[in-house]
């Protein structure tokens, strides 16, 4: 792995790439996975000051320019991106906002233009909601996009991030929800504070608590569906869980070190092969993959950095992992370059 030079001044809480592969074409070169990406975190300390960072690149990481304007106001940072088609040729990018406004229900941005203009959307009506974690936002496609935030609720879009309708408001569970997967249009899992695993099987029509929950005592951190029945979920006490039957039972997967810390993110390329971000109590981030469905995870080698806390995986051997400031600027870990 190698250190990308990103130049945020702030913390990177979130990284997101567009999952779209094309062939070459007599006007075209072939485009790779994890080309076009968006980075984002806190508000900047430094000069100017008050400004939030977003990043984005065009050419797998290589260079990466500041967007010409920001998603949010100047003190309020972006919890969470996802990047998606919207058309043929046009990708938007939503910013979810990673603070509370007192005066404001939940709030995204959306911008078709690399962030040279943003539009900004309230989701819901309750003031004060925000999205808690990178995790907390996930785009399927560009009619099937899911938001989780404080009190248990759940939103949904299908039309790009333009109108949000609420699924969920507090009954399956009223937990801070910190996470939420699917694994396709109709299965999907959400997770949050004190154990909290909500499911739906008819995407997101409706939601209820699985039968049993990890019993961590933790807060769950994040969380991958692979199906119906399986599913992870990582925790703030470095834990890693699972369920191949719906939630009525979890098991623990044990790796190096899963005794502090937390395990901030996961994500699986197919059934075998997926990756995991655990930051340690210090906080020092490292990355775990695993070939073999989860029953083992392997160590992988990254730079020095001071905590991780999202992960962007491009293909069975390339993956993004984006982190606090080290040295005077946000982490950015690339894997073999494209």
């Amino acid at each position: 792995t190698s250190r990308q030079s990103v130049g945020m001044a702030a913390a990177a809480n979130a990284v997101a790439f567009l999952d779209d592969v094309r062939c070459a074409s007599a006007n075209n070169p072939v485009q790779r996975a994890c080309k076009i990406g968006f980075i984002s975190g806190d508000t900047s300390t430094g000069s100017p000051s008050g400004t939030v960072d977003v990043y984005y690149t065009t050419d797998y990481g290589s260079t990466w320019t500041a967007t010409a304007a920001d998603p949010f106001a100047a003190s309020e940072i972006v919890s969470a991106l996802a990047v998606f088609l919207v058309g043929a040729n046009t990708r938007r990018v939503i910013a979810a906002r990673g603070s509370t406004d007192a005066g404001n229900p939940a709030e995204i941005a959306y911008s078709d233009d690399s962030g040279t203009t943003w539009t900004q959307v309230n989701v819901g009506s309750t003031n004060a909601q925000y999205v808690l974690a990178p995790g907390g936002l996930f785009a399927l496609d560009a009619y099937n996009i899911w938001m989780v935030v404080g009190g248990g609720y759940v939103y949904y879009s299908n039309d790009g991030g333009l109108t949000w309708d609420t699924q969920e408001s507090g009954t399956a569970t009223s937990s801070n929800l910190n996470g939420v997967h699917f694994a396709d249009n109709k299965v999907g899992y959400a997770v949050g504070a004190s154990d909290a695993v909500i499911r739906t099987i008819d995407g997101g029509v409706s939601w209820s608590a699985t039968t049993d929950d990890p019993n961590s005592t933790s807060n769950l951190r994040c969380v991958y569906c692979l199906d119906a029945q399986r599913a992870w979920v990582g925790t703030d006490s470095g834990r890693l869980y699972y369920t191949e039957d719906a939630g009525a039972t979890w098991t623990r997967r044990r790796f190096t070190g899963d005794t502090a810390g937390q395990v901030r993110d996961i994500k699986f390329v197919n059934d075998l092969i997926g990756y995991m971000i655990h930051d340690t109590a210090s906080p020092v981030g490292r990355v775990f993959t695993t070939m073999d469905g989860g029953y083992t995870w392997e160590l992988v080698t990254t730079t020095t950095n001071s905590g991780l806390n999202a992960l962007s995986v491009c293909d069975e051997n390339n993956f993004y992992a984006a982190g606090e400031v080290n040295s005077g600027s946000a982490v950015l870990i690339k894997t073999t370059p494209q």
